[in-house]
């Protein structure tokens, strides 16, 4: 019944093909295994282990996390943090930078409670990891939709799926 609506599970389907068929991703962090995870699941796409070969190079050349105290209660004790993940990032489809460094940051509020710092913990690095596994889908939207200059001809860009909507044009 979904299938019949064009309900996909994000990573299936017929969506957007990537402007390049090899990708290699360069980032020592956690956030590339996230990324690389993901858009291994794109079949289109073939991820390279060495730069050497690749179509193109998606470089994270920041990521970090940090926590913030973001409210207090009438006593002074901490209610709440803000947790905040960041990644910049570039990609280079052959000699051309297409997407030149580029900084995303996700926020959200973690709540506190001093009787359970154990649990609390164990929440952060959790939410930390979704707001990780957020930042790699956004990451690779943003990736899929580039298409290089005008006129290259080292890189085979693959024709755009129809998008199975009915054609205005009558036919003879």
């Amino acid at each position: 019944m979904l299938a019949g609506c064009g309900f996909h599970l994000r990573g299936y389907g017929d969506s957007q093909p990537f402007a390049f068929q090899r990708l290699y991703i360069a980032s020592p962090g956690p956030l590339g295994e996230v990324l690389r995870q993901q858009l291994a699941l794109r079949k289109e796409l073939k991820l390279q282990n060495v730069g050497q070969g690749a179509d193109a190079v998606l470089s994270i050349d920041q990521e970090n996390s940090e926590k913030q105290l973001f409210t207090v209660n009438g006593s002074g004790q901490v209610t709440q943090y803000l947790v905040l993940y960041q990644a910049r990032y570039t990609l280079r489809i052959g000699d051309e930078e297409v997407i030149s460094p580029t900084s995303l940051q996700l926020r959200r509020t973690l709540s506190f409670n001093a009787n359970a710092v154990l649990g609390k913990e164990s929440e952060e690095q959790r939410l930390i990891a979704d707001m990780r596994a957020d930042m790699a889908q956004q990451i690779a939207r943003r990736i899929a939709v580039v298409r290089p200059s005008a006129g290259r001809t080292d890189i085979p860009v693959l024709p755009v799926p129809d998008s199975g909507a009915p054609s205005t044009q009558e036919s003879k």
